[in-house]
């Protein structure tokens, strides 16, 4: 088999192997009338911890993934439907990409700096050499 067919296969059988393994996570067809029932009645969290959406849980759990990205499974109380509700992103997460954006900005405003400084000097040494130049020719 070819490179090509072989990536292809291998995906096809990476996406059953998910699809299977996710089947206790994706709704059930009776539950998508109810998948909303969150904001329509009380509700009590059943997991504590908000968990970040993967891969096919964006595509199936839209009203929950798409907005933060994140998802706690909670029950309605009035319809007793568990069902998966979008919360918001932890606050250390919100921490940890706002240190790493200052670290990237740091690292890129020291080389840029250091690029500045070479370029200076590679501009003076160009500008004196050709002044030596100008100065030679004229003796």
């Amino acid at each position: 088999m070819e490179r090509r067919q072989l990536e292809t296969l291998l995906f096809i059988v990476v996406l059953f192997v998910g699809v299977e393994c996710m089947k206790d996570v994706l709704p059930k067809p009776e539950n998508l009338e109810n998948a909303l029932c969150w904001q329509k009645e009380d509700f009590t969290v059943i997991e504590k911890t908000c968990r970040p959406c993967q891969g096919i849980e964006f595509s199936v759990m839209k009203a929950a993934c798409i907005p933060t990205g994140f998802r706690e499974k909670v029950k309605c109380l009035k319809s007793g439907s568990e069902v998966f509700k979008s919360c918001p992103r932890p606050s250390w997460l919100e921490e940890r990409i706002f240190w790493a954006f200052e670290v990237v900005m740091c690292v890129l405003g020291i080389c840029s700096c250091g690029i500045v400084v070479l370029r200076k000097k590679k501009i003076e040494r160009d500008m004196i050499a050709r002044v030596q130049r100008q100065i030679s020719a004229a003796v």
